[in-house]
């Protein structure tokens, strides 16, 4: 009779979990006071240890809801890549709001600025160093490596790399300066894109 009293006891920790993880709370609980009841009635298993088990499995079914809602709150709360501002290669905007951009910056959250090139075509840079000046945000990336297409479509570095200093601002301006990785100064590049604003900011910010 103890084995019946244990697979019986085993039986109802693993229906109860399945049904918390499946979140039939309140199913799972019906269901435990059931077998429960039939426990008592073809068993000679003590009605107080049965309470007793009864009463631990039920907070620990609370237990695990209260984590789940918890763990619900803290994910609504982190923070996430929003887009901040879209423009076209003349500054005009798209989509998102400048001071929000800006709060972004002043608050010193990651942003990253992905620059469109063409309609097949685009790439995106962290913004390194960021600055606002008279409601313009520069952004600045020096981490760039020169990097050529071949007639198959892939990538490659070329023999004689260069550094590849990119600096651009909210007005769709987009200026490159080229340094070869020896030191030998090459050319640069003023121009301008459509750019598209992303920081990792917290909900509602």
């Amino acid at each position: 009779m103890k084995i019946l009293n244990i697979i019986l006891i085993l039986a109802l920790v693993i229906v109860s979990t399945i049904l918390t993880v499946l979140k039939f709370g309140v199913w799972a609980i019906l269901l435990l006071a059931l077998v429960f009841g039939m426990a008592l009635l073809f068993t000679n298993l003590d009605k107080f240890k049965a309470f007793k088990i009864f009463s631990q499995l039920f907070s620990l079914e609370a237990a695990l809801r209260k984590t789940e809602e918890s763990i619900k709150e803290i994910s609504r709360n982190l923070p996430s890549w929003q887009l901040l501002l879209e423009h076209d290669e003349n500054g005009n905007r798209i989509d998102g709001d400048i001071q929000d951009l800006i709060k972004a910056v002043h608050e010193g959250y990651p942003i990253k600025i992905r620059i469109k090139r063409s309609e097949n075509y685009f790439e995106v840079m962290d913004a390194q160093w960021l600055f606002v000046d008279n409601n313009l945000v520069h952004a600045s990336n020096t981490s760039q490596i020169s990097i050529f297409k071949d007639k198959s479509g892939n990538y490659y570095i070329p023999e004689k790399p260069y550094h590849y200093f990119v600096l651009v601002n909210n007005s769709g301006y987009h200026y490159a300066h080229r340094v070869y990785v020896g030191g030998e100064e090459h050319k640069s590049t003023p121009g301008t894109r459509y750019m598209t604003w992303i920081g990792l900011v917290p909900p509602n910010s």
